[in-house]
C-alpha cells in the first residue's frame, strides 16, 4: 500500500513539474507559476518562486536525459541501418563493380559522420543533442522554443 502512495507522490509531483514548465515556456516568471500554482488542485499553498525555479529546472533536466536517450536510439538505428547496407555491398565491390564501391564508399563516409569521425562541422550531429552540457539559461531558451543551434552559439 506504501508503494501505492509513493507512485501517487511521483504523479503529483511530475504533473506540477510540467505544468511549471508549461507556464515557465509561456513566459511566466517564477514568481508568477508560483502564483499561479500555489493552492490549485494538489499544490501546496505555500508553493513559492524557489520551488517553481526548482520544478522547471528538474523537468527541463529530465526532458534533457529523456533526449538524450533518444537521440543515442536515432544514432543506433541509423548505424545499424548503415551496417545492413555496407554488408549487401561488400561482396560486390571486392569482385569489381564500381558502382558497389561508390556505395560502399558513401555508405563508410555517412557512418564516420554519423560517428562523429568525420571532418564534416556538422558530423556527430546527435552527439550535440547531449544538453547535458548546456547552462540552465540555455535549457530555458530551447524549453521557449528557441533554435537549437542559436542557443548553442549562444545568439
Amino acid at each position: 500500500m506504501g508503494q501505492g502512495k509513493a507512485s501517487a507522490e511521483k504523479v503529483r509531483i511530475a504533473n506540477r513539474r510540467a505544468l511549471a514548465l508549461s507556464l515557465k515556456r509561456q513566459g511566466a516568471s517564477y514568481r508568477s507559476i508560483a502564483s499561479t500554482l500555489a493552492g490549485t488542485d494538489d499544490i501546496s499553498p505555500d508553493y513559492n518562486e524557489s520551488q517553481a525555479f526548482k520544478d522547471v529546472t528538474s523537468e527541463l533536466r529530465r526532458l534533457q536525459a529523456q533526449n538524450t536517450q533518444t537521440a543515442a536510439d536515432v544514432q543506433t538505428l541509423l548505424l545499424d541501418q548503415l551496417r545492413e547496407l555496407h554488408s549487401r555491398y561488400w561482396q560486390k565491390a571486392l569482385a569489381g563493380d564500381y558502382s558497389a564501391c561508390d556505395r560502399i564508399l558513401a555508405i563508410m563516409d555517412r557512418t564516420a559522420k554519423l560517428s562523429g569521425v568525420g571532418g564534416d562541422p556538422m558530423s556527430g550531429l546527435l552527439k550535440i543533442l547531449d544538453l547535458s552540457k548546456l547552462s540552465l539559461p540555455q535549457l530555458e531558451r530551447l524549453a521557449n522554443g528557441d533554435d537549437l543551434l542559436r542557443v548553442l552559439i549562444n545568439q
